[in-house]
């Protein structure tokens, strides 16, 4: 016979405590200690405990003492587990053996719930709970899967989706619970990923780094790697291609540059011969240089790639200043993909 969880059920079970105790109010605590229902189904339809108790007509009886100090209640939910020789606690469980109520729980800690977690405690899981992951392994070994979709759970399981969702959060989630792994789509084999690597080597004339293997690029990203070649690093991955990381990247004027994107705004340069001088003194009493000196327009060009990141960001605003005290015709640029289009707008 299925419980009721009705609003009206509860109601009476409240009376009935009330009458067992031969009280006319009652205390959170009191009513769990003696109840027949839990923290969960009371709040979703009342809100609260103290609000159930409102609606039964009784009385509410508030703690005699206001604490103060939240470590009094922390120390008490970890002496009633040293009681009950337990790594957790259910609400209902604190209730009949812990000396505070749910309002101090709730007024430190925001739920009671949140209250066992600071005190360090492991997350609890009733029995029902370990029925559904009990079934879902039983789906499992009937259909040979290590994995269960929705579709597989709903043909043969004993519960419902919904039951699933609300107890432990989705088939994901319960999948993960003992190690069933959804198995990955992928498009490419990990011969095809190496070649990959070693084509845009010969049409790039670099090594590619992480950054520059994306889809929008036409490229499979560096996520695709991993999942291919777990437990490696790029690093790895591009030893297997024959390939050694780079530092320092080799423009088509065969001079090397810091950054792959510096090359890339090199090599912009010297395909539509635009004059250029890389790596530029700005002036004898500094060592700054220049990243791109552009003769024929006397501009100094400037790529910031590393923006907020930058290691040393005062000596970037000391040479920006001396650009304009010294009223150098000067450009920095952030996106280096588009440095066509903005040379031409200068």
């Amino acid at each position: 016979m299925n419980k009721d969880f009705s609003q009206n059920a509860i109601l009476e079970d409240i009376k009935k405590v009330s009458n067992f105790l031969g009280k006319d109010n009652l205390t959170g605590a009191e009513y769990l200690r003696h109840g027949n229902y839990s923290h969960g189904p009371i709040e979703r339809l009342f809100g609260s405990i103290i609000n159930a108790i409102r609606h039964a007509g009784l009385k509410i009886s508030r703690d005699r003492v206001r604490i103060k100090d939240k470590n009094l209640i922390l120390q008490d939910i970890i002496r009633v587990v040293k009681k009950l020789n337990r790594d957790n606690l259910s609400i209902k469980l604190y209730f009949e053996h812990g000396h505070f109520s749910d309002g101090p729980l709730k007024r430190f800690f925001g739920s009671i719930t949140n209250a066992f977690k600071e005190a360090g405690l492991k997350k609890y899981r009733n029995i029902y709970e370990d029925r559904v992951i009990e079934d879902l392994k039983r789906c499992g070994k009937l259909l040979q899967k290590s994995y269960i979709t929705k579709e597989d759970y709903s043909k043969i399981g004993h519960y419902s989706y919904s039951t699933v969702l609300k107890k432990l959060g989705g088939l994901s989630k319960m999948n993960m619970l003992f190690g069933f792994v959804k198995p990955k789509q992928n498009h490419y084999t990990q011969e095809q990923l190496i070649n990959v690597l070693k084509k845009f080597y010969v049409d790039n004339n670099f090594v590619p780094t992480k950054r520059c293997m994306t889809r929008k690029n036409g490229y499979p990203c560096d996520k695709t790697y991993y999942a291919m070649f777990p437990g490696l690093s790029w690093s790895d991955i591009l030893k297997l291609a024959d390939l050694e990381p780079q530092t320092r990247y080799q423009g088509k004027d065969k001079i090397w540059y810091d950054s792959c994107e510096e090359m890339f705004i090199a090599n912009t340069l010297f395909d539509n011969s635009i004059q250029y001088e890389s790596h530029k003194r700005v002036c004898e009493t500094r060592k700054w240089t220049c990243d791109f000196y552009l003769s024929d327009q006397d501009l100094w060009l400037e790529y910031d790639g590393l923006g907020q990141f930058r290691l040393h960001p005062k000596q970037f605003e000391e040479k920006i200043n001396f650009y304009k005290t010294n009223n150098y015709k000067y450009l920095i640029i952030t996106n280096y993909k588009n440095i066509l289009k903005i040379l031409r707008h200068e």
